[in-house]
């Protein structure tokens, strides 16, 4: 009514809600970090205004290091965020080029509009180094550095690229497909070159795919990526990597996949070491979202809320 429908929180239809009832009898929202955890605060409540006001130099502008910076400067903190990239996003900035995630393009769009309306010093392109933070002199470091890709090490592992690639170079990707790694990242790549016109295959070592997933998200994950034809094999160890295709070896048998294209997605490493350097600069620095432990996006937007909310509380 009040024409401020930009600033609704997009729903993700990531389904968490439901498979944290269902799983740990206890209802949350990736999005709404207070959903669940309204006692913390009180239900309704305004974010607390601390006394006195502190300098915040957040590290990093993916999901995690914009909840935090928000939040920090809603509660009236000074607050300065460091991207060491060209735009706000992080990892979830393949979403733009993906056929299928159309919401969680849109809940993106949402945070990185509210990032640039709050107070937030924003600057783009800055590495934060000891240097910068003695300049800065902050009394609180938020440190949302991301994670890092995992390069399986595996024969030929040089000819395949990881699967973040396949949005980034969408017309470097051929016909045949095979994607090395079958959890979310895997699943949901291959799902999105499949509505885009490509045969794909995952391949996964375990006996199950996408065991990442909540069951009642996976219910769904897994109609749709058997509507769109995506062929996905478990129980399936990559031998080798060639120029032709991949090798590899299910239920004592080896098989060979023609490929025209190798992606894999095994998993990502958090880039601890940011931490490390940056942790004796100030007196208060927190370590939050994939940086911490590599997950989804709760573990990010959670994460950042809270600790943006525990600044000058100590």
């Amino acid at each position: 009514m009040e024409g401020r429908g930009e600033e609704v929180r997009p729903c993700l239809r990531c389904l968490n809600c439901t498979d944290g009832d269902n799983l740990h009898r206890h209802f949350s929202c990736t999005v709404n970090p207070l959903t669940g955890h309204e006692q913390r605060l009180g239900f309704g409540d305004e974010p607390i205004v601390p006394a006195p006001f502190k300098k915040v130099l957040v590290v990093g502008g993916g999901p995690a290091g914009m909840a935090a910076a928000v939040t920090a400067a809603k509660r009236g903190h000074r607050v300065v965020l460091c991207e060491k990239g060209e735009k706000l996003g992080g990892t979830v900035n393949f979403a733009d080029k993906d056929s299928l995630k159309i919401d969680l393009r849109r809940y993106k769009a949402w945070l990185i509009r509210q990032t640039e309306k709050a107070a937030v010093e924003i600057r783009l392109n800055t590495e934060v180094t000891p240097s910068l933070v003695r300049a800065l002199e902050p009394d609180h470091i938020i440190v949302a550095a991301g994670a890092e890709i995992v390069t399986p090490k595996i024969p030929g592992i040089e000819l395949a690229r990881h699967a973040l690639d396949a949005y980034a170079s969408p017309k470097s990707v051929g016909e045949r497909v095979v994607i090395v790694g079958g959890g979310l990242v895997g699943v949901e790549c291959g799902m999105h070159l499949c509505n885009t016109g490509h045969e794909v295959t995952v391949l996964e070592a375990l006996d199950e795919a996408a065991r990442d997933a909540g069951p009642v998200y996976k219910i769904g994950m897994t109609a749709k990526a058997g509507e769109l034809g995506l062929d996905i094999r478990t129980g399936a160890k990559v031998l080798e990597i060639t120029e032709a295709g991949v090798r590899y070896e299910k239920e004592g048998r080896e098989a060979f996949l023609p490929a025209d294209t190798v992606l894999y997605a095994v998993g990502m490493r958090s880039r601890i070491e940011t931490y490390l350097a940056l942790a004796p600069l100030a007196p208060h620095v927190d370590l939050i979202g994939d940086c911490k432990t590599p997950g989804k996006l709760l573990g990010a937007i959670h994460g950042g809320y809270f600790a943006a909310m525990d600044v000058g509380r100590s």
